[in-house]
């Protein structure tokens, strides 16, 4: 077969050279120069990964589902009646700064890590609050942030812009304080942001890039409090850059996952926006904005009160970025089954061909425990079990396309506590080059009715 191929690859190129130059046959090639790239990468099945590959969401995650169940409306409610109580928090005024001060009293209630950071310029001056929880993870210096402007314009409440993000964060901060991540966390609320160049939020990223602090992703909901349209209620925005667009991508995976939990839809805005997260572009780091789906008309004005919005969907909003931080920052629980092995077995195989597949871990408890294969195809073994601690499992599985996979398992113990995933198993399924070179000739032939008369010839094309 080897020979065969390389004969009809000289007879392709031969036919190059004595086929009479067309002129209407070069111009079709290049009109389709794309086209036939986009289909010769199909035929070669290159699988690009996404940038948020290692963070994929596969399954559900137990703690999460307890951490969402814990978000109410009520919740977020009275974090939103607290804020706007203060009234129309401009920066500088006593109104931004009491409001500041609650936010840090909270954050310390919760067991966080708490400080001001204190800016001023010619005009203004004012407080962003960070809290803090370190990960627990000694060798990651991974960050994610979530943040929001807790300032208003004049005269106007701020009920939805932005008391309804500054709650938001503050009910991230109130779950997420109780459980434990590999990498930190960081709950951020800026003033400033109103004055006209988002002043507060600019202070902030040009400290933490000076300090070389390495921020992996920045959720910033800004205006996620209004919903009337029943279309409305069960969709949010996400705004972003090209560098960033892997951070909408996972937050959608979220939603899609929990969605029996959140109950919304993740769009990508057409637009990148203007609020905190664009500061952090100037620096290089990757921010996305949560905003509701349809404009609340009383933004910036005297209507932007709680009885114009629609708290529900702001507690959906919230839910929606609980999730995705608590994803990013890896939950760890101290009762949970230790890390599988790698998976064993072939590192190729053939498409169609079933090939079985080994791993083994252990309970700290000694607890019957179950084994989740990830395929890295969009399916997976579920769960499999229960088998006692220490004992292997070993699952069986096909692939119907060639290319490159990774395998990884995960498993959870009967209290449903879950462990990391795996190292993940590099396999292919190789690809057949006699076929894909038949596939490549017909390709020209389709392109280039006009080109390759002997080969034509040949293969009786």
């Amino acid at each position: 077969m080897k020979k065969t191929s390389v004969i009809l690859i000289i007879i392709c190129i031969a036919s190059i050279y004595f086929n009479p130059v067309n002129h209407e046959n070069i111009q079709a090639y290049t009109e389709n120069s794309k086209a036939e790239n986009m289909l010769i990468n199909d035929m070669l099945n290159i699988n690009l990964k996404d940038e948020y590959k290692d963070n994929s969401i596969d399954v559900y995650n137990n703690d999460i589902i307890f951490m969402l169940q814990q978000v109410d409306t009520l919740m977020v409610l009275q974090y939103i009646e607290d804020l706007v109580a203060y009234g129309s928090r401009v920066t500088g005024t006593s109104a931004c700064i009491d409001a500041g001060n609650y936010i840090y009293n909270e954050f310390k209630s919760m067991g966080l890590n708490v400080r001001y950071q204190n800016w001023s310029d010619d005009s203004f001056s004012g407080s962003n609050i960070e809290a803090s929880k370190p990960g627990t993870d000694d060798s990651s210096d991974k960050i994610y942030i979530i943040c929001a402007h807790y300032d208003t314009y004049p005269n106007s409440p701020g009920a939805d812009d932005n008391a309804a993000g500054t709650a938001a964060v503050l009910t991230a901060a109130k779950i997420l304080s109780q459980y434990t991540f590999d990498h930190t966390i960081r709950f951020v609320t800026f003033s400033g942001e109103m004055i006209g160049d988002g002043r507060g939020s600019t202070y902030y990223v040009n400290e933490v890039h000076e300090n070389g602090d390495n921020i992996v992703a920045v959720l910033d909901p800004d205006g996620i409090g209004y919903a009337k349209s029943e279309n409305a209620k069960g969709k949010v925005y996400a705004l972003d850059n090209k560098a960033s667009e892997w951070i909408t991508d996972f937050t959608d995976d979220v939603a899609q996952q929990y969605f029996e939990y959140i109950g919304l839809e993740v769009e990508r805005h057409s637009q990148t926006g203007v609020s905190a997260h664009t500061n952090f572009y100037k620096v290089g780091y990757d921010a996305i904005c949560y905003f509701e789906y349809e404009y609340n008309p009383d933004i910036y004005k005297p209507g932007d009160i709680i009885e114009n919005m629609n708290p529900s969907y702001a507690s959906n909003v919230s839910k929606l970025c609980v999730a995705t931080l608590a994803e990013l920052s890896h939950p760890y629980n101290e009762n949970a089954p230790d890390k599988p092995s790698t998976p064993t077995g072939p590192a190729t195989g053939k498409p169609g061909v079933e090939s079985n597949y080994s791993s083994i871990a252990s309970d700290p408890q000694g607890d019957q425990i179950y084994y989740l294969f990830s395929w890295d195809d969009g399916t997976d073994s579920g769960w499999l079990g229960p088998f006692n601690s220490g004992e292997q499992c070993t699952a069986s599985h096909s692939w119907s396309k060639r290319g490159n996979y990774e395998i990884k398992v995960k498993v959870k113990d009967s209290n449903g506590a879950e462990s990391d995933w795996s190292n993940p198993l590099p396999i292919t399924m190789p690809y057949s080059f006699n076929k894909l070179l038949i596939q490549f000739l017909e390709l020209l032939f389709q392109r280039l009715p006009n080109a390759f008369p002997i080969l034509r010839h040949v293969l009786r094309y």
